[in-house]
C-alpha cells in the first residue's frame, strides 16, 4: 500500500450513528497501542519489518476512521491558520490538534476541526514511516515511535470531542499534552535513578548483585507507558546497556559455575561489573536533562515561583507545599531533599527555592517572549501558578 492510496480514498458518507463511529475509534486506538515498537528495540535488520508493517496498518485505519468522523458531520473546518506542507511542521500539527480541542466550544464544527488537522498529521506521519528503513534501525524506531503517539493522540482528541457533542462519556485516557508526557518521563527517570543508585556505589565484590537489581529497575524502566514518550536517543543507551549486563552477568553466572574458575578471574570480572554499574548511574543522571524541555521548564518555574510566593507571604502551609513541589521533582537536588524528607524548615526551603528558581535563570536561553518578558522572569501575579498547559511538541 503507497502513500497514493490517501488521495484516492475519497470521504464517503457512511451513516454510522455514533455510538458505531466512537466505537470505531476506539478500536484503532487500540490497534495503535498493540503496535510492537517497543519490543522491536531488541530486533534488527528484517526483523523490523512487521513492527513498520503494524505501524502503518495503525496509520491507515487512523486516517479512515478520520474520515468517517469528517464524513459524519460534514462541516467544512477553519483552517486558514495551517499551510499544508507537512515537512518539518510535525510539531505543528500536534500543537494545532490541541489548540483546536482545548480552545474551541463544542460541537461538530469542533470535530470536523480536529479531525480535518489530524488527517493532515496522519498523512504525513505515513509518508515518513514508509521512507524509512531497516538498515536505520533508530530512525526507523523513532519515526513508528512519533507516529503511534500522533495516532494515539489524535485519535483520542477526536473521541473526545465526539463524545462531548454527543453526550457519550468518554473512555479514552491517551490524550496528553507534551508537559503531562514530559512530567510523566521525568517521574519514571527519578524513580529509576533511586532504584539503581539506591545506598550509593557498591564495593567491588557487591557490583554483580547490584547489577542484578539495576537490570530489574531498568526492565520495570522500560514497561512503563512513559517509557515509549521518552527520547529514542535514551531509549537506545538504555538498550545498549541492558544489553552490557545481561552479557556482563552471564559471564558472572558461567565463571561461578566452573569450578576450575581461578579467584583472579573473578575479581576482574567484578571490577568490570562496578565499571558497568558506574555506567549506568551516569547514564541515570544524563537522562534527567529531560529537565532542559522548554515545558518542564516553565511548568516548574510556575510552581516553584508559586510556593516562594506564599513562603515570603507568611501564607505557608507545609502539606500544601510538599504536593507542589512533588510535580517537580527531579528538578533541584535540594528541593527534592526537602520534600522527600517531609521538612517543615523554613530557611532552609527558602534557600532550596531561591537555589533552584536561580539555576533555571542562570541556564535560560536569553531570548525574549512576545510580551517581552524572559521565560525565567517571576511569572505576573495574574500567571496560572498550578501545572501549566504548555502544548510544546
Amino acid at each position: 500500500m503507497t502513500a497514493a492510496r490517501f488521495e484516492e480514498a475519497p470521504i464517503v458518507a457512511n451513516g454510522a450513528n455514533a455510538a458505531a463511529l466512537i466505537e470505531r475509534i476506539r478500536r484503532a486506538i487500540a490497534r495503535a497501542q498493540a503496535a510492537p515498537v517497543v519490543a522491536a528495540e531488541e530486533s534488527d535488520g528484517d526483523d523490523l519489518l512487521p513492527m513498520r508493517a503494524e505501524v502503518l496498518r495503525a496509520l491507515d485505519d487512523a486516517h479512515d476512521v478520520l474520515g468517517a468522523v469528517l464524513a459524519r458531520y460534514d462541516i467544512e473546518p477553519d483552517v486558514d491558520d495551517l499551510d499544508f506542507e507537512f515537512a518539518d511542521r510535525a510539531s505543528t500539527i500536534c500543537r494545532a490538534v490541541e489548540a483546536r480541542l482545548d480552545d474551541e466550544p463544542k460541537g461538530p464544527e469542533k470535530i470536523t476541526s480536529v479531525a480535518f488537522v489530524a488527517r493532515i498529521g496522519i498523512r504525513g506521519r505515513r509518508d515518513s514511516v514508509s521512507a524509512s528503513t531497516v538498515e536505520r534501525k533508530w530512525d526507523l524506531i523513532a519515526t513508528c515511535s512519533s507516529a503511534v503517539r500522533e495516532v494515539l493522540k489524535s485519535l483520542s482528541a477526536v473521541e473526545m470531542a465526539v463524545a462531548e457533542h454527543e453526550g457519550f462519556s468518554a473512555t479514552t485516557r491517551y490524550y496528553v499534552t507534551e508537559l503531562d508526557r514530559s512530567l510523566r518521563v521525568r517521574r519514571a527517570y527519578v524513580t529509576f535513578r533511586a532504584e539503581v543508585y539506591g545506598e550509593g556505589p557498591p564495593q567491588v565484590h557487591d557490583a554483580p548483585r547490584r547489577l542484578r537489581s539495576a537490570a530489574s529497575a531498568l526492565a520495570k524502566l522500560i514497561s512503563r507507558e512513559a517509557y515509549s514518550f521518552a527520547r529514542v536517543h535514551d531509549r537506545s543507551s538504555l538498550r545498549d546497556i541492558q544489553r552490557r549486563i545481561r552479557e556482563q552477568l552471564t559471564a558472572h553466572a558461567k565463571a561461578h559455575a566452573d569450578p576450575d574458575t581461578e579467584p583472579r578471574w573473578m575479581n576482574v570480572l567484578d571490577l568490570a561489573a562496578s565499571r558497568l554499574w558506574q555506567d549506568l548511574s551516569n547514564l541515570s543522571e544524563l537522562m534527567l536533562l529531560v529537565n532542559n524541555r522548554a515545558e518542564l521548564r516553565e511548568h516548574d518555574r510556575k510552581v516553584l515561583w508559586s510556593v516562594r510566593r506564599a513562603l515570603e507571604a507568611g501564607d505557608f502551609d507545609a502539606e500544601r507545599a510538599h504536593a507542589s513541589l512533588a510535580e517537580v521533582v527531579g528538578r533541584d537536588s535540594d528541593v527534592d531533599r526537602w520534600t522527600h524528607h517531609r521538612s517543615t524548615d523554613l530557611a532552609e526551603l527558602h534557600a532550596a527555592l531561591a537555589h533552584a528558581l536561580d539555576t533555571l535563570e542562570r541556564t535560560a536561553v536569553e531570548e525574549p517572549e512576545p510580551n517581552g518578558r524572559r521565560a525565567t522572569d517571576a511569572p505576573a501575579a495574574s500567571d496560572d501558578s498550578g501545572s501549566g498547559r504548555d502544548a510544546t511538541s
